[in-house]
């Protein structure tokens, strides 16, 4: 299975159509027992992808998506999505300070290479 499709079946969960001819007592417990957990479970999925198995390192177009996603949930689960947003703004910033810091070792090294060529004749 692909990110991307495993992307797509999580957000599938999360949009889980409800059942048909549900009674009032019957949808207020579906809505309960199963939909809000699996919601709030498919938030939790979508923090430890981000955080703790590197979701914008290894699968970096996903991170718009996700962004997309979240900002179109709305309450009770607008605040888990907003605290989600920050994170995957965080992680952009960090990722791109570390890329902008190996290109600038880069460029010390590349120099120092350049220096030290010159002490040896080329």
């Amino acid at each position: 299975m692909t990110a991307n499709q495993l992307f797509e079946l999580l957000v599938d969960r999360f949009n889980m159509k409800t059942p048909k001819s549900l009674s009032d007592p019957e949808y207020k417990d579906w809505r309960t027992n199963l939909r809000e957990p699996v919601r709030r479970r498919i938030l939790e999925i979508f923090a430890l992808w981000l955080e703790n198995y590197l979701l914008l390192e290894e699968e970096p177009h996903i991170a718009q998506r996700l962004t997309d996603f979240l900002s179109t949930l709305k309450p009770p689960y607008s605040s888990t999505a907003d605290a989600l947003i920050k994170d995957i703004e965080r992680l952009v910033r960090y990722y791109h300070w570390l890329l902008i810091r190996s290109l600038n070792n880069m460029s010390c090294k590349f120099l120092d290479f350049c220096h030290s060529c010159r002490y040896v004749g080329f």
